[in-house]
């Protein structure tokens, strides 16, 4: 059984969530703070992690930032009041892999829980072992990039884009897959952009960005990566 690790110092809610939770077939595990997720995170090693992020003592981008250095392949979803672009890119930034507002929909968040962990499940199936593609490295486990043996330094989402690419080495994906993919589907049609991403990581992987060889674009179809 899947195991969820709830972090809000709101009880009533945690309660509201394990309950949602455990009758959607899922295992739960409540942390009140910052320090008590952590501890928590440790000892259970949940699948997923639901977190707010005002929380007491470390809070929630404090915690989330230490929890992707202790496990990068687990997933997080911040659920939380704070509603501003500014505090979903801190979210994203430390690490975070969702955003859900405060109120919100029980369903919908239920359906972004069996999305992050489909996408967990395929990424450990797809690949545990590094992929050398000339002087780049990439290791899904470890959620590190190299070049020429050097780590290249990679935002989560870029990381997360390079994976999918790599563990699907030669498939083209379009730019609405890759945001249903990384993302999530109900992502699809927003204002995320691809070529800006790829234009990114092309700056950080290739030798000659205007001239990619890692990060191919195919015609109009979209993106692959090349051998």
């Amino acid at each position: 059984m899947q195991r969820v690790l709830i972090v809000d110092d709101d009880k009533s809610l945690r309660s509201a969530l394990s309950i949602m939770l455990g009758n959607a077939g899922y295992a739960t595990s409540e942390a009140k703070d910052g320090i008590e997720a952590l501890k928590s995170f440790d000892d259970q090693h949940p699948d997923l992690v639901i977190m707010d992020i005002m929380l007491p003592r470390l809070n929630g981008i404090e915690a989330c930032s230490v929890i992707r250095k202790m496990s990068p392949e687990v997933p997080l979803l911040f659920l939380s009041a704070k509603n501003t672009i500014s505090d979903k890119a801190a979210g994203f930034h430390s690490g975070g892999d969702d955003y859900l507002t405060k109120p919100f929909s029980q369903k919908e968040l239920l359906l972004r829980v069996e999305a992050l962990l489909r996408r967990a499940s395929r990424t450990t199936r797809l690949s545990q072992t590094p992929i050398e593609i000339g002087k780049l490295s990439i290791d899904p486990h470890r959620r590190e990039v190299k070049m020429e043996g050097s780590p290249v330094s990679l935002t989560p989402k870029e990381i997360d884009i390079v994976f999918l690419l790599a563990c699907n080495a030669g498939r083209v994906y379009t730019r609405e897959e890759i945001i249903a993919e990384v993302w999530g589907a109900e992502y699809v049609g927003t204002s995320i952009s691809i070529p800006t991403y790829i234009r990114h990581i092309r700056e950080k992987i290739e030798e000659n960005p205007a001239e990619p060889k890692h990060i191919q674009t195919v015609g109009r179809l979209g993106y692959r990566l090349g051998d």
